[in-house]
C-alpha cells in the first residue's frame, strides 16, 4: 500500500481504494463505536459508515490557496472548519513548493455532519499516521517536474496502482521498447514525451477517467475513443483509468496497449 509521497502521487481510483482499506474492521469498529462497519468507493471517495447511518466521506485533495493549517491531527499539520458539516483537511505528505501541475493530492480531506467532529478526529487520529508513513522510493522530481529517465521494467499487475512518477517511467519503457521511439521527457504528472525517427513527438498519459459514454470505437478489444488528434483507450475495466495518445495513427495504440497489458 502506498502511503506518505507516494500516497499523494496516485491515479484517485487508487486512492480510494488506500483509504478505504487503511484500517482493519476492527479498529473502524473502536473508532465509530459500531457493531458493523461498511465501506465504499465512489469515484476517488471512500464512504465509511456504520449500520446507525453515521457516514464520514474520505478523498485525497490537492493544495489550494487558503490551506491554513492551525491545529495539528495525526501528528500533522491540519486545517478544521465546522459549519453545516465538520471537514478536517490533514497534509499527508509536502505541501510547501506545491506545483498544481504535479497533479498531487497531499492533503486528506475528512467530511461529516457537524455533530461527528469528535468521531472524525478520533478516525484522523488512527488513520493519518498510517497513511503518512513514507514507504515507496520514489525517483527524484527536479523543480520543474521532469524525472531523469531510467529503464524500468513493467509491473503490470500494479501498473495501474504506482505511483505517477514510477508509473510514467514504466510507461516510457514500454514505449521506447515497444514503438523504438527515443525518449525525450518524463515528468511527474505521468506524461511521457518521445520522439518519432521524423523527428515530431508524441506524448502519453496515462489520466483519471471522465466516464464511459464517449467510447465508442475499439483499440485492442479495449473501448477508446478516437478524435482528430488523440486516441485515448481505457486500459481496465475494474479501473477508471485511461491512456492518453497524442497520436491517431492506430498501429501505435494497439502496439501500446497491447505491450500494457491490461486488457
Amino acid at each position: 500500500m502506498s502511503s506518505g509521497e507516494a500516497l499523494s502521487y496516485v491515479h484517485s481510483d487508487t486512492a480510494s481504494q488506500v483509504l478505504c482499506n487503511a484500517l482493519p474492521d476492527e479498529r473502524l469498529r473502536d473508532v465509530l463505536n459500531s457493531n458493523m462497519v461498511f465501506r465504499e468507493r465512489v469515484k476517488g471517495t471512500c464512504r465509511i459508515s456504520d449500520e446507525r447511518k453515521t457516514t464520514i466521506d474520505l478523498t485525497l485533495q490537492a493544495v489550494w490557496d487558503k490551506f491554513a493549517p492551525a491545529q495539528q491531527v495525526g501528528g500533522r499539520p491540519a486545517q478544521v472548519n465546522v459549519n453545516n458539516k465538520v471537514v478536517i483537511d490533514v497534509s499527508i505528505a509536502e505541501t510547501d513548493g506545491y506545483r498544481s501541475a504535479s497533479k498531487r493530492t497531499p492533503i486528506l480531506r475528512a467530511q461529516a455532519a457537524a455533530n461527528l467532529e469528535s468521531t472524525v478526529r478520533g478516525l484522523l487520529e488512527e488513520l493519518v499516521p498510517v497513511l503518512a508513513r513514507q514507504t515507496d522510493d520514489l525517483p527524484d522530481v527536479d523543480d520543474d517536474g521532469t524525472i531523469a529517465f531510467a529503464s524500468t521494467p513493467l509491473n503490470a499487475g500494479q501498473f495501474i496502482d504506482l505511483p505517477r512518477p514510477v508509473q510514467v517511467l514504466q510507461l516510457c519503457t514500454v514505449a521506447e521498447n515497444t514503438l523504438g521511439f527515443d525518449v525525450v521527457k518524463a515528468i511527474e504528472n505521468g506524461t511521457c514525451t518521445l520522439r518519432k525517427p521524423d523527428g515530431t513527438t508524441l506524448a502519453l498519459v496515462v489520466v483519471d477517467s471522465v466516464g464511459s459514454s464517449a467510447f465508442t470505437d475499439r483499440v485492442a478489444r479495449r473501448p477508446a475513443k478516437i478524435t482528430d488528434s488523440s486516441v485515448t483507450v481505457r486500459l481496465r475495466d475494474d479501473a477508471m483509468l485511461d491512456l492518453m495518445i497524442g497520436d491517431t495513427d492506430p498501429a501505435i495504440a494497439e502496439k501500446l496497449v497491447q505491450a500494457l497489458g491490461q486488457g
